[in-house]
């Protein structure tokens, strides 16, 4: 029971980092950043984000939100993609302490675990779905010749939503294989008992049966 009360925590535990990590990664601008020199020497960084650009000027910054219309249409998809994978991470850790709470108390966890598989699976395939298209995209962030974003770098808020993709995946996979390995180990345990309880039966049933012939026999001599 210990065992399986840490395997499950760990799951929540990784559940709640997938969470974060995609939280921290939609709503921050850092996915893409580009860093230029103007002719009078000022340095300009300009950080892309899915709602924000963050533009900064020998470290005077300005965020802005993006006008997801026109020719940036395709971001409003990345940005819809990215903010419903952040809700289902979300929700994969209110099933995890479900399942967590159950497991303490001896109850059925099965359903569950599918739907952390589900959800957490889900939500991995979306992220990674939505960081290819942006990545894809990325040289249509700007409309301006001289500052083209395929020259940029993918920067930390890309990286947290790419990470957060791959650990829900992977978590997920692994879910999958703990249920339906647990899930035999259960059925064997299940037909054990079944059969330990039968032989016990028979076992007492040939005990009263002795005990009943060995009472008529002490009858008849008496």
């Amino acid at each position: 029971m210990r065992v399986k009360i840490v395997k499950d925590l760990a799951f929540l535990l990784v559940s709640i980092v997938c969470a974060i990590f995609q939280t921290v990664g939609v709503t921050t601008v850092h996915w893409w950043v580009v860093q230029n020199i103007l002719v009078n020497g000022s340095s300009t960084e300009t950080s892309f984000g899915i709602w924000q650009t963050n533009e900064c000027i020998d470290h005077h910054c300005t965020t802005e939100n993006r006008q997801l219309s026109g020719e940036l249409a395709w971001l409003l998809g990345v940005a819809v993609i990215e903010s419903v994978s952040a809700a289902l991470c979300i929700l994969s850790v209110g099933v995890a302490t479900g399942f967590v709470i159950r497991t303490i108390q001896e109850r059925d966890t099965i359903t569950m675990k599918k739907l952390y598989i589900v959800l957490l699976g889900g939500a991995g395939a979306v992220i990674i779905l939505g960081v290819l298209l942006f990545v894809k995209k990325k040289a249509g962030l700007t409309p301006l010749q001289s500052l083209q974003t395929k020259d940029g770098n993918p920067a930390w808020s890309l990286a947290l939503s790419s990470a957060a993709g791959g650990i829900s995946i992977l978590a997920a996979v692994a879910m999958a294989m703990y249920t339906f390995c647990n899930s035999d180990e259960d059925d064997e345990e299940d037909e054990k008992m079944t059969e330990y309880w039968q032989n016990k039966l028979k076992e007492l049933d040939n005990i009263t049966t002795v005990t009943v012939t060995d009472k008529q026999k002490v009858s008849e001599k008496l």
